[in-house]
């Protein structure tokens, strides 16, 4: 018996040494963003780092017309690259092309009468030139000079409402112009049609746009930084951007950083330039990239 409770006892301290051993066992703590602050890293870490961005374009508009119509014609599709003022859509012009004849020929009869009302004020300049003379010679009588003056009077007086009448069919002539060159929609820069949003058809007008357009050859990434970073990070500054989703690496430079840190996230966005040269591959906005600040490398861009 006594055999028997000296080995359970045995048993029972081999086994609460293990359990000791397995509990005093302390867990290494989370490498954290502060110990990789600029103060304290070499730039062999700080290249190793990396940021969560996205590439953006720096130019991003929806296309729609300045006045109502219906869509005559849509001339991109998604995908399609165009250049600056490269039709993209033409909204039904008939009625438009109508008004602007019918504004032309209200414009040519408006000077017409201005031409005849001139002519006929010359002729009564003349006359009241040469009743002027002979009333000073006593030949005709101040009734009649009286008669040739409000005869002279009355004619400058149509000629300035048929001037008036020029002037009005003018403007709305170049109105309807104006008009009928809103019913072409362009692209107002060199981009991508990222979005196609109607078909021929459609009724639009400057609040139901046509078409999205991003600008394809000069992108930026926007990535957050943790704020324990924020002092390493300035204006100038290279990056590299690896964008997984096309196995593709860009290099830029910081050109904005964020002067405050976000109150949610406790993150601080910066922003960078992408070189042009290699921002013509396929990359379309919005595609997430893996940032990585090249420190201590500084192009002295401020």
């Amino acid at each position: 018996m006594v055999c028997l409770l000296l080995s359970a006892a045995g048993l029972g301290l081999i086994a609460y040494s293990r359990n000791a051993a397995t509990w005093n066992v302390v867990p290494a703590a989370p490498r954290d963003f502060g110990e990789l602050s600029p103060q304290t890293s070499s730039g062999k870490e700080m290249s190793e780092v990396g940021f969560l961005g996205v590439v953006i374009a720096t130019h991003t508009v929806d296309l729609a017309p300045k006045v109502n119509g219906r869509v005559d014609a849509v001339h991109v599709r998604l995908g399609d690259r165009v250049n600056t003022n490269a039709p993209i859509a033409t909204l039904d012009t008939a009625a438009l092309r109508h008004d602007l004849k019918m504004g032309e020929a209200k414009l040519g009869i408006a000077r017409a009468e201005a031409a005849k009302s001139e002519t006929e004020l010359r002729q009564l300049d003349e006359e009241l030139e040469a009743f002027t003379t002979l009333s000073q010679s006593g030949n005709v009588s101040a009734k009649e000079l009286s008669a040739a003056q409000h005869r002279n009077q009355a004619a400058s007086a149509s000629l300035e409402a048929a001037r008036a009448r020029v002037s009005e069919a003018e403007a709305q002539v170049l109105q309807l112009k104006q008009t009928l060159a809103d019913a072409y929609i362009r692209a107002p820069f060199a981009g991508v049609i990222s979005d196609r949003f109607v078909d021929p058809g459609a009724m639009v007008g400057p609040s139901v746009p046509i078409a999205r357009l991003v600008s394809a050859d000069n992108l930026r990434v926007r990535f957050a930084v943790p704020e324990q970073m924020a002092g390493g990070i300035s204006t100038g500054m290279a990056v590299q951007a690896w964008v997984s989703a096309t196995g593709t690496q860009l290099s830029g430079v910081v050109e904005n950083v964020a002067p405050e840190v976000d109150i949610a996230s406790r993150m601080i966005i910066a922003e960078a330039k992408l070189d042009p040269t290699e921002a013509k591959k396929a990359i379309p906005s919005g595609a997430v990239a893996r940032v990585s600040i090249i420190a201590p490398i500084h192009t002295g861009a401020r």
